[in-house]
């Protein structure tokens, strides 16, 4: 059985920072606080760990790739957490919240070979308990709704914030992400990007990183913090655009999927 226990274990035996092509980094970003953003999560698994976003009480969203060919028995979820570097201790004392995983179900058009349907709800296997620094995101993007002219978006994530030096955050990482046009973001990549949204501050600017995957992309609408996508790809050497898979996008198969 994956939990506190086997998480306690994973964090003390280096799963966290071993695993750096999974970890969620941000390069470029700023310290956020726990409550400012409490939807945010960390998948770990047998592998190593990835973000996540709670969407209700039981479910949690994230990237397929981060789940694909993992057992449920070694998975585990961590709301509530403040320092990477103390997922053990805000476990065993209760600041940080371990839930274990029920199932997951990854979006049909998934293949691995590109960010076409790239990602995956989790189901918890027990009720959230929610307080100040676990609640649930606002709402999920909807298909009407633009986010090129919205100066408010923020992709977060604990992990890298120096690619290079491989220097790993403490605390939770956040960075002010601009959203730009399908066609800019197929020429950067030079490839279709299906059913995404794309973000780019310019060259060595703020960005997801290597293995930033399933983490939020959240933009502010009316005082509301709107779910726009999870993280699926970083642009070469974290320099370029990075790639969220749009939750607007799969908003039918969400809803079938117990997420609306």
């Amino acid at each position: 059985m994956f939990g506190v226990q086997v998480v306690l274990a994973m964090a003390i035996g280096g799963v966290w920072t071993d695993q750096m092509s999974r970890v969620p980094t941000i390069i470029n970003g700023i310290d956020g606080l726990d409550t400012d953003w409490p939807f945010m999560c960390v998948l770990i698994d047998s592998v190593g760990s990835c973000g996540c976003v709670l969407v209700n009480g039981r479910r949690v969203l994230t990237a397929a790739h981060c789940v694909d060919g993992i057992a449920t028995d070694d998975m585990a979820v961590v709301l509530g957490l403040q320092r990477s570097s103390q997922v053990a201790s805000e476990v065993a004392s209760g600041d940080a919240v371990t839930y274990g995983v029920a199932r997951y179900r990854i979006h049909p058009l998934f293949s691995g070979e590109n960010t076409d349907g790239d990602i995956a709800v989790v189901t918890l296997s027990n009720e959230v308990t929610f307080r100040d620094d676990i609640q649930p995101v606002s709402r999920l993007a909807r298909k009407s709704e633009s986010f090129l002219a919205n100066s408010d978006c923020w992709g977060m994530g604990f992990g890298l914030t120096d690619k290079a030096a491989g220097t790993l955050a403490d605390n939770l990482q956040v960075a002010n992400m601009n959203v730009i046009t399908d066609e800019e973001c197929n020429d950067i990549f030079v490839n279709d990007i299906d059913r995404s949204v794309c973000v780019f501050n310019g060259d060595d600017a703020e960005s997801i990183c290597d293995g930033d995957s399933g983490g939020p992309l959240v933009c502010l609408v009316g005082g509301e913090q709107v779910l726009v996508g999870v993280g699926s790809l970083g642009g070469t050497q974290c320099t370029k655009a990075s790639v969220f898979t749009s939750v607007a996008s799969h908003r039918t198969w969400l809803k079938v999927m117990g997420v609306k």
